[in-house]
Protein backbone atom coordinates (compact mmCIF):
# COMPACT_ATOMS: atom_id res chain seq x y z
CA UNK A 1 0.00 0.00 0.00
CA UNK A 2 1.68 3.57 -1.11
CA UNK A 3 0.02 7.01 -0.38
CA UNK A 4 -1.55 8.59 -3.27
CA UNK A 5 0.73 10.99 -5.31
CA UNK A 6 -2.22 13.34 -5.83
CA UNK A 7 -2.73 14.27 -1.88
CA UNK A 8 -2.45 17.70 -0.79
CA UNK A 9 -2.56 17.72 3.25
CA UNK A 10 -2.71 20.88 5.37
CA UNK A 11 -1.29 19.71 8.50
CA UNK A 12 -3.07 21.90 12.00
CA UNK A 13 -1.14 20.82 15.03
CA UNK A 14 -1.25 17.13 15.03
CA UNK A 15 -4.72 17.55 12.97
CA UNK A 16 -5.37 18.88 9.70
CA UNK A 17 -7.08 18.02 6.60
CA UNK A 18 -6.53 16.55 3.19
CA UNK A 19 -7.73 16.46 -0.44
CA UNK A 20 -7.18 14.38 -3.33
CA UNK A 21 -7.31 16.14 -6.83
CA UNK A 22 -7.63 12.58 -8.46
CA UNK A 23 -10.95 11.30 -6.64
CA UNK A 24 -12.08 14.81 -4.97
CA UNK A 25 -12.26 13.43 -1.94
CA UNK A 26 -11.64 15.45 1.38
CA UNK A 27 -11.37 14.72 4.82
CA UNK A 28 -10.65 16.04 8.35
CA UNK A 29 -7.63 13.98 9.72
CA UNK A 30 -5.93 13.44 13.11
CA UNK A 31 -2.87 11.72 14.04
CA UNK A 32 -3.89 7.77 13.64
CA UNK A 33 -4.47 9.11 9.79
CA UNK A 34 -1.15 10.64 9.54
CA UNK A 35 -0.02 7.36 11.36
CA UNK A 36 -1.14 5.06 8.61
CA UNK A 37 0.29 7.29 6.07
CA UNK A 38 3.86 6.49 7.72
CA UNK A 39 3.39 2.96 7.96
CA UNK A 40 2.28 2.49 4.19
CA UNK A 41 5.09 4.89 3.30
CA UNK A 42 7.66 2.65 5.24
CA UNK A 43 6.37 -0.68 3.26
CA UNK A 44 5.06 -2.14 5.89
CA UNK A 45 2.50 -5.51 6.40
CA UNK A 46 -1.21 -4.38 6.73
CA UNK A 47 -1.86 -7.27 8.30
CA UNK A 48 -0.07 -6.22 11.62
CA UNK A 49 -2.42 -2.85 11.72
CA UNK A 50 -5.54 -3.34 14.30
CA UNK A 51 -8.92 -4.30 13.11
CA UNK A 52 -9.98 -0.64 14.14
CA UNK A 53 -6.69 0.73 11.47
CA UNK A 54 -7.47 -1.68 9.30
CA UNK A 55 -10.85 -0.62 8.40
CA UNK A 56 -9.64 3.12 8.43
CA UNK A 57 -7.09 2.11 5.96
CA UNK A 58 -9.55 1.02 3.95
CA UNK A 59 -12.21 3.75 4.38
CA UNK A 60 -8.77 6.07 2.99
CA UNK A 61 -7.95 3.41 0.30
CA UNK A 62 -11.79 3.89 -1.07
CA UNK A 63 -11.27 7.59 -1.09
CA UNK A 64 -8.28 7.51 -3.12
CA UNK A 65 -6.01 9.13 -0.47
CA UNK A 66 -3.90 5.32 -0.32
CA UNK A 67 -4.04 2.63 -2.91
CA UNK A 68 -2.05 -0.50 -3.83
CA UNK A 69 1.47 -0.85 -4.58
CA UNK A 70 1.08 -2.12 -8.42
CA UNK A 71 -1.05 1.16 -9.52
CA UNK A 72 0.29 4.24 -11.78
CA UNK A 73 -2.27 6.49 -11.02
CA UNK A 74 -0.59 8.88 -14.40
CA UNK A 75 -0.84 6.28 -16.59
CA UNK A 76 -4.44 5.14 -14.68
CA UNK A 77 -5.50 9.11 -15.30
CA UNK A 78 -3.84 9.01 -19.17
CA UNK A 79 -6.17 5.93 -19.46
CA UNK A 80 -9.14 7.78 -18.58
CA UNK A 81 -8.08 10.35 -20.67
CA UNK A 82 -7.97 8.62 -24.00
CA UNK A 83 -11.40 7.15 -23.03
CA UNK A 84 -12.98 10.33 -22.79
CA UNK A 85 -11.73 11.39 -25.87
CA UNK A 86 -12.45 8.87 -27.90
CA UNK A 87 -15.69 8.37 -26.42
CA UNK A 88 -18.73 8.55 -28.57
CA UNK A 89 -21.83 7.76 -26.73
CA UNK A 90 -22.74 11.64 -26.61
CA UNK A 91 -22.23 13.59 -29.96
CA UNK A 92 -22.12 16.94 -29.30
CA UNK A 93 -22.36 20.03 -31.79
CA UNK A 94 -21.89 24.04 -31.30
CA UNK A 95 -23.46 25.67 -33.99
CA UNK A 96 -23.33 29.24 -34.98
CA UNK A 97 -26.32 30.23 -37.14
CA UNK A 98 -24.56 33.90 -37.81
CA UNK A 99 -21.28 35.68 -36.69
CA UNK A 100 -23.39 38.87 -36.37
CA UNK A 101 -24.39 40.31 -32.67
CA UNK A 102 -26.10 43.29 -31.81
CA UNK A 103 -23.43 44.15 -28.99
CA UNK A 104 -20.09 46.01 -30.01
CA UNK A 105 -18.13 44.23 -26.48
CA UNK A 106 -14.50 45.97 -26.09
CA UNK A 107 -13.01 42.66 -25.28
CA UNK A 108 -15.03 39.95 -27.73
CA UNK A 109 -12.20 37.90 -29.40
CA UNK A 110 -15.03 37.12 -32.43
CA UNK A 111 -14.89 38.57 -36.05
CA UNK A 112 -18.30 39.16 -36.46
CA UNK A 113 -18.62 39.14 -39.70
CA UNK A 114 -22.44 39.34 -41.65
CA UNK A 115 -22.73 35.85 -42.25
CA UNK A 116 -25.97 33.98 -42.15
CA UNK A 117 -26.74 30.33 -42.51
CA UNK A 118 -28.71 29.46 -45.22
CA UNK A 119 -30.77 26.58 -46.19
CA UNK A 120 -28.27 25.09 -48.35
CA UNK A 121 -25.95 24.93 -44.90
CA UNK A 122 -29.03 23.79 -42.44
CA UNK A 123 -29.62 20.60 -44.47
CA UNK A 124 -25.67 19.84 -45.09
CA UNK A 125 -25.41 20.35 -41.00
CA UNK A 126 -28.17 17.95 -40.16
CA UNK A 127 -27.19 15.52 -42.91
CA UNK A 128 -23.44 15.63 -41.58
CA UNK A 129 -24.96 15.27 -37.85
CA UNK A 130 -27.12 12.34 -38.85
CA UNK A 131 -23.95 10.56 -40.82
CA UNK A 132 -22.07 10.97 -37.30
CA UNK A 133 -24.41 8.83 -35.11
CA UNK A 134 -23.59 4.95 -35.12
CA UNK A 135 -24.70 2.13 -32.71
CA UNK A 136 -22.96 3.86 -29.81
CA UNK A 137 -24.79 6.95 -29.97
CA UNK A 138 -27.30 7.24 -27.10
CA UNK A 139 -27.31 11.65 -26.87
CA UNK A 140 -27.24 14.29 -29.09
CA UNK A 141 -26.61 17.73 -27.96
CA UNK A 142 -26.44 21.45 -29.36
CA UNK A 143 -25.18 24.52 -27.72
CA UNK A 144 -26.18 27.66 -30.20
CA UNK A 145 -23.82 30.22 -30.60
CA UNK A 146 -22.54 33.47 -32.36
CA UNK A 147 -22.19 36.09 -32.67
CA UNK A 148 -25.87 36.79 -31.08
CA UNK A 149 -27.39 33.64 -31.71
CA UNK A 150 -30.76 34.94 -31.09
CA UNK A 151 -30.43 36.98 -34.12
CA UNK A 152 -31.54 34.30 -36.31
CA UNK A 153 -34.11 32.36 -34.58
CA UNK A 154 -35.55 30.60 -37.75
CA UNK A 155 -32.13 28.47 -38.53
CA UNK A 156 -32.34 27.35 -34.70
CA UNK A 157 -35.87 26.24 -35.22
CA UNK A 158 -35.37 24.92 -38.51
CA UNK A 159 -32.66 22.60 -37.73
CA UNK A 160 -33.65 21.74 -34.14
CA UNK A 161 -37.13 20.75 -35.42
CA UNK A 162 -35.59 18.31 -38.15
CA UNK A 163 -32.52 16.98 -35.15
CA UNK A 164 -35.70 16.57 -32.45
CA UNK A 165 -37.29 14.28 -34.96
CA UNK A 166 -34.79 12.47 -35.59
CA UNK A 167 -33.77 11.55 -32.33
CA UNK A 168 -37.61 11.03 -31.27
CA UNK A 169 -37.31 8.57 -34.06
CA UNK A 170 -34.02 6.73 -33.22
CA UNK A 171 -34.79 6.93 -29.88
CA UNK A 172 -31.97 9.27 -28.88
CA UNK A 173 -31.43 11.37 -25.83
CA UNK A 174 -31.43 15.10 -27.23
CA UNK A 175 -30.46 18.24 -25.23
CA UNK A 176 -29.59 21.72 -25.91
CA UNK A 177 -28.40 24.98 -24.29
CA UNK A 178 -27.45 28.15 -25.99
CA UNK A 179 -24.46 30.89 -25.27
CA UNK A 180 -26.67 34.73 -25.46
CA UNK A 181 -26.44 37.75 -24.45
CA UNK A 182 -29.75 37.83 -23.07
CA UNK A 183 -31.08 41.49 -24.97
CA UNK A 184 -33.56 39.51 -26.81
CA UNK A 185 -34.34 36.33 -24.54
CA UNK A 186 -37.81 37.55 -24.62
CA UNK A 187 -41.52 35.65 -24.43
CA UNK A 188 -41.35 34.77 -28.17
CA UNK A 189 -38.25 33.31 -27.54
CA UNK A 190 -39.32 31.54 -24.24
CA UNK A 191 -41.67 29.92 -26.58
CA UNK A 192 -38.81 28.92 -29.16
CA UNK A 193 -37.18 27.30 -26.26
CA UNK A 194 -40.05 25.50 -24.57
CA UNK A 195 -40.55 23.99 -28.21
CA UNK A 196 -36.91 22.82 -29.47
CA UNK A 197 -36.09 21.62 -26.06
CA UNK A 198 -33.42 24.17 -24.85
CA UNK A 199 -33.07 24.42 -20.91
CA UNK A 200 -30.04 26.04 -20.49
CA UNK A 201 -28.84 29.69 -21.14
CA UNK A 202 -25.28 31.15 -20.55
CA UNK A 203 -25.79 34.74 -20.44
CA UNK A 204 -23.08 37.34 -19.57
CA UNK A 205 -23.39 40.00 -16.74
CA UNK A 206 -19.98 42.45 -16.63
CA UNK A 207 -20.39 43.64 -13.07
CA UNK A 208 -22.76 46.09 -11.61
CA UNK A 209 -25.99 47.34 -13.54
CA UNK A 210 -23.48 50.59 -13.78
CA UNK A 211 -20.34 48.73 -15.00
CA UNK A 212 -22.33 46.19 -17.33
CA UNK A 213 -24.28 49.04 -19.11
CA UNK A 214 -20.48 50.59 -20.12
CA UNK A 215 -19.09 47.31 -21.40
CA UNK A 216 -22.53 45.21 -22.23
CA UNK A 217 -23.48 47.76 -25.21
CA UNK A 218 -25.29 47.80 -28.64
CA UNK A 219 -23.45 48.28 -31.82
CA UNK A 220 -23.59 51.92 -31.82
CA UNK A 221 -23.95 53.17 -28.74
CA UNK A 222 -21.13 54.32 -26.25
CA UNK A 223 -23.11 53.50 -23.17
CA UNK A 224 -26.43 51.85 -22.92
CA UNK A 225 -29.02 50.31 -20.36
CA UNK A 226 -28.62 46.99 -21.30
CA UNK A 227 -28.72 45.49 -17.78
CA UNK A 228 -32.40 45.88 -16.94
CA UNK A 229 -33.66 44.64 -19.62
CA UNK A 230 -31.17 41.22 -19.05
CA UNK A 231 -31.94 40.70 -15.84
CA UNK A 232 -35.96 40.64 -16.61
CA UNK A 233 -34.79 38.26 -19.23
CA UNK A 234 -33.09 36.24 -16.97
CA UNK A 235 -35.78 35.79 -14.35
CA UNK A 236 -38.45 34.77 -17.47
CA UNK A 237 -36.16 32.35 -18.11
CA UNK A 238 -35.94 31.06 -14.16
CA UNK A 239 -39.60 31.56 -13.99
CA UNK A 240 -40.18 28.72 -16.33
CA UNK A 241 -37.83 26.09 -16.05
CA UNK A 242 -34.74 27.25 -17.89
CA UNK A 243 -31.59 26.71 -15.76
CA UNK A 244 -29.27 30.29 -16.52
CA UNK A 245 -25.53 29.97 -16.33
CA UNK A 246 -24.64 33.84 -15.46
CA UNK A 247 -20.92 34.63 -16.36
CA UNK A 248 -18.98 37.57 -15.27
CA UNK A 249 -15.87 38.53 -17.15
CA UNK A 250 -13.56 40.49 -15.15
CA UNK A 251 -10.54 42.64 -16.01
CA UNK A 252 -8.87 45.81 -14.64
CA UNK A 253 -11.54 47.71 -15.33
CA UNK A 254 -14.03 46.11 -13.07
CA UNK A 255 -12.40 44.19 -10.94
CA UNK A 256 -13.46 46.40 -7.84
CA UNK A 257 -16.98 45.61 -8.88
CA UNK A 258 -17.38 42.24 -8.72
CA UNK A 259 -18.77 42.03 -4.71
CA UNK A 260 -21.09 44.55 -5.45
CA UNK A 261 -22.42 42.92 -8.34
CA UNK A 262 -23.04 39.52 -6.77
CA UNK A 263 -25.06 41.54 -4.24
CA UNK A 264 -26.67 42.99 -6.83
CA UNK A 265 -27.96 39.71 -8.48
CA UNK A 266 -28.61 38.08 -5.18
CA UNK A 267 -31.41 41.37 -4.64
CA UNK A 268 -32.86 40.97 -8.53
CA UNK A 269 -32.56 37.21 -9.25
CA UNK A 270 -35.82 35.58 -8.39
CA UNK A 271 -34.69 31.59 -8.49
CA UNK A 272 -31.06 31.51 -7.17
CA UNK A 273 -31.15 28.00 -6.87
CA UNK A 274 -31.44 27.94 -10.74
CA UNK A 275 -28.53 29.90 -11.17
CA UNK A 276 -24.54 28.92 -11.81
CA UNK A 277 -22.80 31.83 -10.96
CA UNK A 278 -19.23 31.61 -13.01
CA UNK A 279 -16.35 34.20 -12.01
CA UNK A 280 -14.34 34.27 -15.38
CA UNK A 281 -11.80 36.31 -16.41
CA UNK A 282 -11.03 38.28 -19.76
CA UNK A 283 -8.04 36.71 -21.60
CA UNK A 284 -6.58 37.84 -25.26
CA UNK A 285 -5.52 35.16 -27.47
CA UNK A 286 -2.49 35.95 -29.71
CA UNK A 287 -4.51 35.37 -33.01
CA UNK A 288 -7.09 38.14 -31.94
CA UNK A 289 -8.00 41.38 -33.83
CA UNK A 290 -8.74 42.61 -30.02
CA UNK A 291 -4.38 42.18 -28.73
CA UNK A 292 -4.45 45.67 -27.73
CA UNK A 293 -6.83 45.35 -24.90
CA UNK A 294 -4.39 42.44 -23.46
CA UNK A 295 -2.93 45.18 -21.42
CA UNK A 296 -6.71 45.16 -19.40
CA UNK A 297 -6.64 41.36 -18.72
CA UNK A 298 -5.49 40.18 -14.87
CA UNK A 299 -2.75 37.95 -13.72
CA UNK A 300 -4.27 34.68 -13.09
CA UNK A 301 -2.72 35.12 -9.50
CA UNK A 302 -5.07 38.37 -9.29
CA UNK A 303 -7.91 36.82 -10.62
CA UNK A 304 -7.21 33.67 -8.30
CA UNK A 305 -7.80 35.92 -5.34
CA UNK A 306 -10.56 37.55 -6.25
CA UNK A 307 -12.65 34.30 -7.20
CA UNK A 308 -12.01 33.03 -3.92
CA UNK A 309 -13.31 36.68 -2.51
CA UNK A 310 -16.55 35.74 -4.55
CA UNK A 311 -16.83 32.34 -3.84
CA UNK A 312 -17.27 33.00 0.09
CA UNK A 313 -19.78 35.70 -0.88
CA UNK A 314 -21.99 33.61 -3.35
CA UNK A 315 -22.03 31.23 -0.18
CA UNK A 316 -23.40 33.64 2.14
CA UNK A 317 -25.99 35.35 -0.21
CA UNK A 318 -27.45 31.45 -0.78
CA UNK A 319 -26.35 31.02 -3.83
CA UNK A 320 -25.76 27.28 -3.22
CA UNK A 321 -25.20 25.86 -6.76
CA UNK A 322 -22.62 27.86 -8.04
CA UNK A 323 -20.95 27.13 -4.82
CA UNK A 324 -21.50 23.37 -5.65
CA UNK A 325 -20.48 23.68 -9.05
CA UNK A 326 -17.35 25.41 -8.30
CA UNK A 327 -15.82 22.57 -6.07
CA UNK A 328 -12.53 21.10 -7.86
CA UNK A 329 -13.25 17.86 -9.57
CA UNK A 330 -11.30 15.29 -11.65
CA UNK A 331 -11.36 16.28 -15.37
CA UNK A 332 -10.32 13.82 -17.49
CA UNK A 333 -9.88 15.91 -20.40
CA UNK A 334 -9.95 19.57 -20.28
CA UNK A 335 -13.15 20.29 -22.57
CA UNK A 336 -14.33 18.73 -25.46
CA UNK A 337 -12.37 20.55 -27.99
CA UNK A 338 -10.28 17.15 -27.45
CA UNK A 339 -12.64 14.78 -28.04
CA UNK A 340 -13.40 12.94 -31.10
CA UNK A 341 -17.39 13.27 -30.91
CA UNK A 342 -17.64 17.33 -30.69
CA UNK A 343 -17.88 19.99 -33.37
CA UNK A 344 -18.16 23.37 -33.66
CA UNK A 345 -19.64 24.77 -36.92
CA UNK A 346 -20.21 28.34 -38.41
CA UNK A 347 -22.38 29.99 -40.53
CA UNK A 348 -20.97 28.85 -43.74
CA UNK A 349 -20.57 25.08 -42.49
CA UNK A 350 -17.12 25.10 -41.59
CA UNK A 351 -16.11 22.79 -38.87
CA UNK A 352 -13.90 23.90 -36.12
CA UNK A 353 -12.99 21.82 -32.67
CA UNK A 354 -12.24 25.39 -30.29
CA UNK A 355 -15.63 27.64 -30.04
CA UNK A 356 -12.49 30.50 -30.32
CA UNK A 357 -11.34 29.34 -33.68
CA UNK A 358 -14.69 29.99 -35.10
CA UNK A 359 -14.28 32.47 -38.26
CA UNK A 360 -10.21 31.52 -38.25
CA UNK A 361 -10.47 29.84 -41.58
CA UNK A 362 -6.68 28.49 -41.14
CA UNK A 363 -7.99 26.21 -37.81
CA UNK A 364 -10.70 24.27 -39.36
CA UNK A 365 -10.97 21.11 -39.50
CA UNK A 366 -13.70 20.14 -42.12
CA UNK A 367 -16.88 21.07 -43.30
CA UNK A 368 -20.34 19.98 -43.04
CA UNK A 369 -20.58 19.24 -47.29
CA UNK A 370 -17.51 16.93 -46.96
CA UNK A 371 -16.41 16.13 -43.81
CA UNK A 372 -13.77 16.13 -41.56
CA UNK A 373 -10.16 16.10 -43.37
CA UNK A 374 -7.60 14.11 -41.54
CA UNK A 375 -5.18 15.75 -44.23
CA UNK A 376 -5.25 19.12 -42.56
CA UNK A 377 -2.66 20.11 -40.49
CA UNK A 378 -4.83 22.14 -37.85
CA UNK A 379 -6.67 18.19 -37.64
CA UNK A 380 -3.78 16.45 -36.68
CA UNK A 381 -2.05 18.77 -34.55
CA UNK A 382 -5.17 18.44 -32.50
CA UNK A 383 -5.12 14.92 -32.75
CA UNK A 384 -1.43 14.43 -31.49
CA UNK A 385 -1.79 16.97 -28.71
CA UNK A 386 -1.72 15.72 -25.03
CA UNK A 387 -1.12 17.12 -21.49
CA UNK A 388 1.13 13.97 -20.82
CA UNK A 389 3.61 14.62 -23.06
CA UNK A 390 4.39 17.06 -21.07
CA UNK A 391 6.77 16.05 -18.43
CA UNK A 392 5.79 19.38 -15.96
CA UNK A 393 2.33 18.31 -16.24
CA UNK A 394 2.71 14.76 -15.66
CA UNK A 395 4.27 15.68 -12.43
CA UNK A 396 2.36 17.56 -10.87
CA UNK A 397 -0.30 17.23 -8.44
CA UNK A 398 -2.67 19.40 -10.29
CA UNK A 399 -3.06 17.86 -12.71
CA UNK A 400 -6.26 15.78 -12.61
CA UNK A 401 -8.36 19.13 -11.95
CA UNK A 402 -6.20 21.11 -14.26
CA UNK A 403 -5.84 18.32 -17.38
CA UNK A 404 -3.11 19.88 -18.82
CA UNK A 405 -4.82 23.65 -18.88
CA UNK A 406 -6.38 25.04 -22.07
CA UNK A 407 -5.28 22.74 -25.56
CA UNK A 408 -5.82 25.46 -27.62
CA UNK A 409 -2.90 27.65 -26.38
CA UNK A 410 -0.89 24.45 -26.96
CA UNK A 411 -2.14 23.44 -30.20
CA UNK A 412 -2.00 26.78 -31.38
CA UNK A 413 0.90 28.77 -29.84
CA UNK A 414 2.76 25.86 -28.41
CA UNK A 415 2.16 28.06 -25.38
CA UNK A 416 2.90 25.16 -22.21
CA UNK A 417 2.50 27.77 -19.55
CA UNK A 418 -0.80 27.37 -19.02
CA UNK A 419 -1.67 26.56 -15.39
CA UNK A 420 -5.17 27.13 -14.27
CA UNK A 421 -5.80 29.97 -12.03
CA UNK A 422 -7.29 27.16 -8.93
CA UNK A 423 -3.88 25.95 -9.11
CA UNK A 424 -2.61 29.47 -7.21
CA UNK A 425 -5.05 29.16 -4.29
CA UNK A 426 -6.17 25.69 -4.01
CA UNK A 427 -5.17 25.19 -0.22
CA UNK A 428 -7.38 28.61 -0.19
CA UNK A 429 -10.29 26.60 -1.90
CA UNK A 430 -9.58 23.31 -0.02
CA UNK A 431 -9.81 25.63 3.21
CA UNK A 432 -12.85 27.36 2.36
CA UNK A 433 -14.76 23.80 1.46
CA UNK A 434 -13.51 22.14 4.29
CA UNK A 435 -15.15 24.95 6.86
CA UNK A 436 -18.41 24.71 4.55
CA UNK A 437 -18.86 21.17 4.99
Amino acid sequence: MKESRFNIIKKIGSKGYIFNTFSGALAKINEKFFYLLDFCAGGNDIRLLSEEDQILLNNMKEAGFVLEDTIDEVEKLQTLHEFQRQDRRSLSFTIAPTLKCNFSCKYCFEQHTQSIMNEETQEAIVRFLVNEVNNETQEISITWFGGEPLLEKKVIDSISTQVIHFCNKNKIKYKSGIITNGYLADMDTLELFKKIKVDFAQITIDGTKESHNSRRIPKGYAYYNTYDKIIDNINLLLRNNIKVGIRINIDKQNLLYVRDAISELALKLENKQDVFINISYVTISDDSEKIEYATNCLTKEDFAESKINSLILLNNLGFHESVKRNYPTVKFSYCGALGESMYVIDPDGNIYRCWEDIGHLQYKIGDVYKGVSFNLNCKQKWKNYSPFNNEKCRNCTFLPICAGGCPRQSVHFNNTKICETEKHIISKIINFYFNLY
